[in-house]
């Protein structure tokens, strides 16, 4: 079996951000005149997915990335609803080794910035962890074995994570840096975080949760169409009621006076009233008016 390696086009559907767990700073290296903090953004240990970044995957583009506004973001925030900054600050510096990637974080002095410098310059505290997010551009893909002969400096991290010879494995060998973000470490590794953050290589995972939405969005409408249906049903029993009682083969256009029709009435004889209209018009004795009215009674009734 021979490795499986891959380039991403920039523009492809697979080049999204990816969000890999970073680890918590240690207490030294906080400059608190300058705000400012040295952390640990990436380490080659193998992850939750089985995925390693190779430390060397950073240096195409890390200068430029610098030299960019180089975010430091809240928790992979990247936009918030009322429109308020979701960046608490920049990367001033990158350390890169065989091992791991380091940083030096400026905090600044927003609000949301605020509330993340005093997590990591408690001197009581732990410090913060840290988390990239990414673009994948280049990978291989293979088992352990094979993997470990192509990259020998992933042995220790594979060694360390406790993996078999034939597990499958994927390295990054080239990414391009986004952003680095302050986070919790999370210890589940099913967290939502870790679910939403980085789904590449776990395209089935994907679908079937996809389609375990879609499944429960389609019972919901399903039970909403029996509802309106139901309501329709229901709709159509009151109109048959009305049109009964209604009395619709009944005419009812001699209810209504010859004004009421639009029909003009001759000029009465001099000196003589013009006569009533027979039957009394609308409502009168012995005409259908009384009809009319008793319908009308009975609509309301069913309406009411």
């Amino acid at each position: 079996m021979s490795l499986e390696k891959g380039m991403i086009d920039r523009k492809s559907a697979e080049a999204q951000d990816r969000f890999i767990p970073g680890v918590a700073s240690a207490q030294k290296g906080i400059d608190r005149d300058s705000r400012t903090v040295d952390g640990v953004a990436s380490t080659i240990n193998i992850d939750r997915d089985g995925e390693s970044i190779l430390p060397s995957a950073f240096k195409a583009r890390a200068q430029k990335f610098l030299a960019s506004n180089s975010p430091f973001a809240a928790a992979h925030t990247h936009r918030s609803p009322d429109g308020t900054p979701t960046q608490i600050g920049w990367i001033m510096g990158m350390d890169i080794d065989s091992e791991k990637v380091g940083a030096k974080f400026q905090f600044a002095k927003t609000n949301l910035a605020e509330e993340w410098w005093k997590l990591a310059s408690d001197p009581k505290g732990k410090g913060i962890a840290f988390s990239i997010g990414f673009i994948p551009m280049e990978w291989a893909s293979g088992s352990v074995a094979e993997l470990s002969r192509e990259f020998p400096e992933i042995r220790q991290a594979v060694k360390a994570a406790g993996l078999a010879d034939d597990d499958r494995l994927r390295v990054y060998t080239d990414i391009e840096l986004l952003e680095i973000s302050g986070v919790m470490a999370p210890s589940n590794r099913e967290s939502l975080q870790l679910l939403s953050a980085k789904m590449f290589g776990r395209e089935k995972q994907a679908e079937d949760f996809a389609a375990a939405i879609v499944e429960l969005m389609g019972k919901a409408m399903d039970e909403r169409m029996a509802r309106v249906e139901d309501k329709i049903v229901l709709l159509n029993d009151r109109v048959a009621q009305l049109r009964e009682a209604m009395h619709p083969e009944d005419d009812f256009s001699n209810c209504l006076s010859p004004e009421e029709r639009g029909e003009e009435l001759p000029d009465p004889p001099s000196g003589k009233k013009s006569p009533a209209p027979r039957g009394g018009g609308r409502g009168g004795e012995g005409s259908k008016g009384g009809a009319y009215e008793e319908a009308s009674r009975k609509a309301q009734a069913l309406l009411g």
